[in-house]
């Protein structure tokens, strides 16, 4: 006799979401790497200058920002860009494929991820996504709206920013790394002894990759893409080639 089969249940399983947000954290992000995502977020954005900024707080923590005088987002643009599988983009270049990269690569490294933006019309806009509040929650809670004090103080910052590498602003986004706890750490995973020389060889290795990886924008010579000026720490990027090109000439 034949069995009768019995039509399957469908339902909706939520996944657990402290567990996706830290499996969230080890997507094979270096830091170089994550920060170009972010910079590659400022070109698609037509920005003509970006500043990044990585060093310590006065309380000796590590911190990292990147600027921009792109076009900025409005309050539903910055929350599209704050959900985990965002809208894609137009240009096929882009690094961004999936709509994650700006939250995988900005938690590989940090608990706290907070985007300011302004566009030409209006006030800057802020969003934060912190993962401790969301592993206690157990919600993905965003925290999105007018930016507040010492958000507007971290939009003009990375203002003065941008002017100091010769831009204008009338429009703009930031993106801030807070509580980063996974930049400065040995092989092993263990906190660096020396964290000063632990710092700079950081930001040597983001140099160099930044000046490979936005060749193409930073080099006058190179037509195949607009010019960029990237500033790191306030110092101004050549191109990965330019510097051969000149001592060559001498």
């Amino acid at each position: 006799m034949r069995r009768m089969r019995m039509p399957k249940q469908t339902g909706i399983v939520r996944p657990d979401t402290r567990r996706v947000v830290e499996g969230l954290r080890d997507t094979g992000y270096t830091f170089p790497s994550a920060v170009a995502d972010i910079v590659d977020n400022s070109i698609a954005a037509e920005a003509t200058h970006v500043s990044v900024w990585v060093s310590f707080t006065h309380s000796h923590e590590p911190i990292v920002t990147i600027a921009d005088n792109g076009i900025g987002m409005t309050q539903m643009g910055l929350e599209n860009a704050m959900r985990y599988g965002s809208e894609q983009r137009k240009d096929p270049n882009s690094l961004g494929r999936f709509g994650l990269g700006l939250k995988t690569a900005s938690t590989s490294f940090c608990r706290r991820l907070t985007v300011v933006s302004r566009d030409e019309s209006g006030a800057p806009n802020a969003a934060t996504w912190d993962l401790d509040d969301l592993a206690s929650a157990g919600e993905w809670n965003l925290a999105i709206g007018d930016a507040d004090e010492s958000e507007a103080d971290i939009f003009d910052a990375g203002v003065n920013e941008i002017e100091e590498l010769g831009g204008r602003v009338a429009s703009g986004t930031v993106v801030w790394w807070d509580k980063v706890d996974k930049l400065l750490k040995t092989k092993s995973g263990a906190q660096a002894k020396n964290m000063a020389l632990a710092m700079t060889r950081t930001q040597n290795a983001l140099e160099m990759h930044l000046r490979t990886v936005f060749q193409r924008f930073l080099d006058h010579d190179d037509v195949r893409a607009p010019n960029v000026v990237i500033g790191l720490n306030g110092k101004r990027l050549a191109a990965s080639g330019s510097i051969l090109r000149e001592n060559r000439r001498r």
